[in-house]
């Protein structure tokens, strides 16, 4: 086997992942895969499928659902929790500038999009004249965090290191290099990078293509921390929409109906192309060698049979209703996979209760994404601090609160009675007030409790004055 082999899980979806990207990146990416997503009809030539492939509309709710289901998590910032020197490290995430609120935001779209993706911690290349930590950080070279696509993980396995925790202990990425031709002309080649770990120490080689084509060694590193110490396993994280690991793509089952309903689409305009414009024909006739027929109103038209007869073809009223059926019947279909807002408009309306119900449903599913994608970014925080010689415990949590429990006017005063009956106390009802979106997420108790104190004898001092 060699080094660029995909392993099981890679060669079992790589074509769902295929699928699914090209549904998200819409009507240009779905058209140019042609028979693949509508199958080529008997009859039809090269340039008559080619037109028949770009008559048709594509009706994009895949990326539209991604786009919304992405925008529920990211609606509210991130709870964050941990020291002031890692939080201005996650400023900028991954060397680049983005941050560590920006790099979830594309983990939550990538794993809705294609069930996973891996992040890898690295550190900067030491250049010349850096000798020691302390001159690294002088000169910002400290660690960040780089992002692998899905279709990049060639293949994983987890394993016991030293402590008995379950962690990777082998990793293979396919990337790419670039090689500079001269001031204008680059040219990028395939490498592969390998993480494994021998005798309780990570190690990261990467292989090259040498001139006979064959995959060499070309580089190998140790993986060192801070304080000398080796690695004892990779300072990479699986993504995944339930645990550490990729899965099955949570929009799946909406891009199969939208593929359902593309092809219903192309159907569809084909036969619209072909029965929309009226045809004539004439009936107990025959022509003689040059005669023909002139359409138009000014034109009059005579023949000797009387039972003659010019008319045009009608489709019939009914003829395509089958397809515009399927159509409306496979946009209900994804509006109830998560795309609410291609609900038809007229739709009956649900009663509040039912609504929440159904919401709450894919809330759920929702939220437990939301909370692997924050374990994901836990670790990997974890992993920058454990580089830089300061392990400590990190929170990052995203938002799981997508249907917030409004509080209506008699709830809260009888809420506040209760209160000053003695049969809630202040925190639960302070509990209450974050829950139902009138106190600030990221609020403590300790800050409202100083607050209202603080109102409480602003308004005793007024009293007295007057």
């Amino acid at each position: 086997m060699a080094v660029d082999t995909p392993g099981a899980f890679y060669r079992a979806n790589i074509d769902t992942w295929t699928r699914c990207r090209d549904f998200v990146a819409g009507a240009d990416a779905v058209k140019a895969a042609g028979a693949l997503y509508a199958p080529r009809p008997s009859g039809l030539g090269d340039d008559e499928f080619k037109a028949y492939i770009q008559r048709g509309t594509f009706f994009n709710a895949t990326q539209r659902t991604v786009d919304s289901l992405t925008g529920l998590v990211m609606a509210k910032p991130p709870v964050v929790s941990m020291s002031a020197g890692l939080e201005a490290i996650i400023e900028d995430f991954d060397g680049a500038g983005a941050t560590a609120e920006d790099y979830a935001r594309n983990a939550v779209a990538e794993v809705l999009t294609v069930g996973g993706g891996c992040a890898v911690v690295d550190r900067p290349t030491r250049p010349e004249g850096i000798l020691t930590r302390d001159q690294e950080r002088l000169a910002g070279l400290r660690p960040y965090v780089r992002w692998y696509p899905v279709e990049s993980v060639l293949d994983w396995r987890y394993g016991i290191v030293t402590g008995g925790q379950r962690e990777l202990v082998s990793l293979r990425l396919h990337e790419t290099w670039v090689e500079q031709v001269d001031e204008w002309e680059e040219k990028l080649h395939p490498q592969i990078r390998v993480f494994d770990v021998a005798d309780g120490a990570a190690r990261c080689r990467v292989f090259r293509k040498d001139g006979r084509g064959q995959w060499t060694e070309y580089e190998v590193a140790s993986l060192i921390k801070d304080n000398g110490a080796d690695w004892e396993y990779i300072p990479a994280v699986l993504f995944g929409p339930v645990k550490n690991e990729p899965g099955k793509p949570p929009i799946l089952d909406l891009v199969e109906v939208n593929r359902g309903h593309w092809q219903n689409s192309v159907d569809l305009e084909h036969g619209l192309h072909f029965t929309g414009l009226p045809t004539p024909y004439v009936a107990g006739h025959d022509f003689e060698d040059g005669e023909t027929v002139r359409l138009g109103s000014k034109t009059l038209m005579s023949f000797s049979d009387p039972n003659a007869k010019l008319d045009f073809a009608s489709f019939g009223s009914d003829g395509l209703k089958g397809l515009e059926a399927a159509l409306e019947r496979k946009e209900q279909q994804m509006a109830a996979l998560g795309a609410r807002m291609l609900s038809p408009d007229g739709a009956q309306a649900e009663s509040g209760e039912a609504l929440a119900i159904r919401r709450g449903g894919e809330n759920s599913a929702l939220g437990k994404l939301a909370d692997s994608v924050s374990r994901s970014m836990e670790l990997l925080i974890g992993m920058i601090a454990e580089w830089e010689g300061r392990p400590e415990a990190v929170s990052y949590r995203l938002n799981t609160d997508y249907l917030p429990n409004a509080i209506t006017a008699q709830e809260l005063t009888a809420a506040i009675s209760a209160v000053d009956r003695g049969l809630m106390s202040q925190q639960e009802f302070f509990d209450m007030l974050k829950a139902g979106g009138l106190v600030r997420d990221d609020k403590t108790y300790e800050e409202h409790e100083e607050e209202t104190l603080g109102m409480a004898s602003g308004m005793v001092n007024g009293d007295q004055s007057e």
